[in-house]
Formats: C-alpha cells, structure tokens, sequence
C-alpha cells in the first residue's frame, strides 16, 4: 500500500487520475476555449479566481495538479485576442463609392458593386535582412 502524499490525496486514487487527466487535456487544447470564456478569464474578476482556485487546489490536492492548473491558466490566457477583430461590413471602415467601368471579371461574373472597402493598399519591397550571404550563385 502507498502511503497517503503528505500535501494531498494519495496521487494514484482514482480522483486524482481523473483530475490530472482532464487538466491535461485543457492544457493541450486551450486554443479551443470559447473567446467569451477567455476574456472573462483575462478580466480582473477571473484572474482573482484563478489566484483562489490555485491557492484551493495546492493546498487540498497538491503540487502537481496545481502546476497543471497553473500551465492551463497560462496558455488560455496567451490564447486570447489581443484586440477585436473588426468585420468588414462595419461603418467605421472607409467606403469608397465605384466610379468608371466595371472590371473585366465583375462583367464575366455578374457583379454589380456598390461601394469598395479598403482600396488603398500598403505595400512594401521584399528585403534579405539576413546577415548570412547566399552561397550559391549561378556564376
């Protein structure tokens, strides 16, 4: 018989191995999070539970499970949007209105365009910013 761990229950009862499991699980697929449970989890209020379920779990159940706790935690919140993404069909997107003739595919597709979003385009020139010379050449 193993003894019972002195900082929780005995670590091969059927309660930790379930508990474990289902840690590891969340910590392996924290991108699947819904994003509403995410920013509840990033606010003020869910970061102070966090701290408490942490606190609850090392002390009833030990070092372990509250280090699976803890990467959890740590991936859900680095899974989260840093900022909203914004839907194109929104007011505060510059539309321009459609002057001249159509292109040649909207005529081929049947398309009737009202108004473009976004029709300046910043581009930049492809750079090698690479501190290491191409050693092969065709001289």
């Amino acid at each position: 018989m193993v003894p019972a761990a002195p900082n929780g229950p005995d670590p091969s009862s059927l309660f930790m191995i379930v508990l474990g499991s289902l840690l590891t699980v969340w910590t392996c697929f924290t991108d699947k999070v819904p994003e509403k449970i995410r920013n509840v989890m990033t606010s003020t209020l869910g970061r102070l539970l966090a701290v408490v379920l942490l606190y609850t779990i090392y002390s009833f159940l030990g070092f372990l499970p509250a280090l699976l706790f803890t990467m959890g935690i740590s991936l859900t919140w680095l899974n989260r949007p840093l900022s909203k993404p914004v839907e194109g069909f929104l007011s505060s997107i510059k539309q321009t209105q459609v002057q001249g003739d159509k292109w040649f595919v909207e005529n081929a597709l049947g398309e009737n365009p009202l108004a473009i979003m976004e029709d300046r385009v910043v581009t930049q020139a492809v750079q090698d910013n690479s501190d290491s010379k191409n050693t092969k050449s065709s001289r």
